[in-house]
């Protein structure tokens, strides 16, 4: 199963859409206020989830470089910030690998 790790903290990605923002009705919420109350979404488009920057206010980075829309890949480090703020990682599992059985 595929997991985001934030600051540490993993995240298991079981949905096809997931949230991320600081708004309490995200998937994923990151209390910080330089992240957008909507931030960003996950998408599983295949066996693999696409990364999308829903038009926040400081933008998302993946490797260092501003994307609106990407597929993510292991080890893939998300930035939710310009600058100070915390370097998400995507980690411990594979995400260009199968995602999740399939019919689940």
């Amino acid at each position: 199963m595929p997991k985001l790790s934030i600051s540490g903290a993993p995240h298991d990605l079981t949905d096809e859409v997931i949230t991320i923002g600081r708004a309490p009705d995200n998937m994923i919420v990151i209390d910080d206020p330089s992240v957008s109350g909507r931030h960003a979404q996950l998408r599983l488009a295949g066996e693999v989830y696409r990364l999308k920057d829903l038009e926040s206010t400081n933008g998302t980075r993946v490797n260092g470089i501003p994307v609106t829309e990407t597929a993510l890949r292991f080890d893939d480090r998300i930035r939710f910030l310009w600058r100070g703020g915390r370097a998400l990682r995507a980690g411990h599992a594979r995400i260009t690998a199968v995602a999740r059985a399939r019919g689940t």
